[in-house]
């Protein structure tokens, strides 16, 4: 038996047995005569030349149903919550989907409603109109039914906040748009963004550049969208491009910009202008972004631009070189200042040398007089002194001849004045 639930991958042919059928399971039985028997556990199953398929099990929950078609071509929708088993002789698929969910009233979907104008034994069909939408109030009539004659086509416009199940009559509108993110979808928003759409164009010149625009729309009738427009972008896309294309023949390729601005700021696009209104749509914002040019228009700017370059890079050369040389004259001239200031300095140190050289040699000949002044007033105290001791100077001074006064004096001046003062101390 096992802990796992078995689906409809387990098959097996039992001659004589058993199988446990758990609660949570389900499995149909085909006898030895090839009659079915579905049988919904938990129960004991006994076995005899029979074979054995255990069923899958769908769920959906509340906000989901389940939806069945069966092998005789019938569908049938059951809202959740709700389980049942798939069983092969009576059904072909079962599936699980999600109630359409229209969350704000800025949203709605469209849907299409098989509607049999006959009356059948089942029931009858009565539509009436509710503000504006075609709403069902009843509908029973089976499509398999002999009485049916004819059958109607009925659009709903189902608007938010509201959450239904579609009934085994309806489809959901599909839109398919050429939109790079969102192509395909059901639940129609009020408000639409088209970013960044570009338009190619060319001037008056014959100058091709792409013009790119932010574009905003407000859907007030999707009854009058449907029925006129299939792809909403592609239609922007075409007025937009039928009134640029006039603008932009007219204008020269400097004035894009200037003309585009106005024109966005003044809704002055003709063709865009007229046109939506008629399909039930509101524009909200028309956003110039800007231009781009063409691959040969940039290669030309790029030429020039290069050029350009090359003349700026020459003239920042020659305004480096001049900058350089006005450096080096300005090295130069400090160089020379500084040359000068040194040879200021060094003569104004010879100078002071040669005055400090002439004051040491003043003062050296003022202290050799003063020392010769000193000599000869020692001599002279000597003489004076040799005098009182009754030495003859003549005498004295004949026995030197030859000999200068001076060096006389100066020979004797300082031994006789220091045996004067031995004797003058001794005595």
């Amino acid at each position: 038996m096992g802990l796992d639930f078995r689906g409809g991958n387990y098959k097996r042919y039992v001659r004589f047995g058993k199988r446990t059928i758990k609660q949570g399971e389900a499995a149909a039985v085909w006898n030895v005569s090839g009659v079915q028997t579905e049988i919904v556990g938990p129960k004991l199953v006994r076995l005899f030349y029979s074979n054995i398929r255990f069923l899958d099990r769908y769920s959906a929950k509340s906000e989901q149903y389940l939806v069945i078609s069966y092998v005789d071509g019938r569908t049938e929708h059951i809202a959740g919550p709700v389980t049942m088993f798939l069983n092969p002789v009576y059904h072909r698929t079962v599936s699980c989907k999600n109630f359409i969910r229209l969350l704000s009233p800025n949203e709605c979907c469209v849907v299409y409603t098989k509607v049999h104008n006959a009356k059948s034994e089942e029931g009858e069909i009565e539509v009436k109109k509710s503000e504006g939408d075609l709403m069902m109030k009843s509908l029973t009539s089976n499509s398999h039914d002999p009485n049916t004659q004819s059958t109607t086509l009925l659009r709903r416009i189902i608007k938010g906040p509201h959450t239904f199940m579609p009934s085994i009559y309806d489809t959901l509108h599909t839109f398919t748009w050429s939109h790079p993110t969102n192509p395909t979808f059901s639940i129609l928003p009020a408000h639409h963004e088209f970013n960044n759409i570009g338009v190619v164009v060319k001037t008056k010149n014959n100058e091709e550049a792409t013009i790119k625009l932010n574009v905003e729309v407000e859907i007030e009738s999707v009854e009058g969208m449907i029925d006129n427009i299939s792809d909403l972008p592609g239609v922007i896309n075409k007025l937009l491009k039928s009134d640029l294309v006039a603008v932009a023949s007219s204008i020269e390729y400097d004035q894009i910009n200037s003309t585009l601005q106005n024109l966005c700021s003044t809704f002055g696009f003709n063709s865009f202008k007229t046109s939506l209104p008629l399909y039930g749509i509101k524009i909200s914002l028309i956003q110039y972004l800007g231009f781009q040019a063409s691959e040969q228009l940039l290669a030309h700017f790029k030429s020039s631009e290069n050029n350009l370059r090359l003349i700026k890079n020459r003239e920042e050369d020659k305004r480096e070189k001049m900058e350089t040389y006005r450096q080096e004259e300005e090295i130069e001239r400090l160089k020379l200042k500084s040359a000068r200031e040194r040879v200021g300095k060094e003569q104004e140190l010879e100078e002071m040398k040669s005055n400090f050289n002439e004051r040491m040699l003043k003062k050296a000949e003022q202290v050799k007089r003063e020392r010769e002044s000193e000599k000869i007033k020692t001599a002279v105290e000597g003489l004076r002194v040799l005098k009182e001791l009754g030495v003859d100077l003549d005498g004295f001074l004949r026995e030197r001849k030859g000999e200068g006064l001076g060096e006389v004096l100066e020979k004797m001046g300082g031994g006789v004045v220091k045996k004067i003062e031995f004797g003058l101390g001794g005595s």
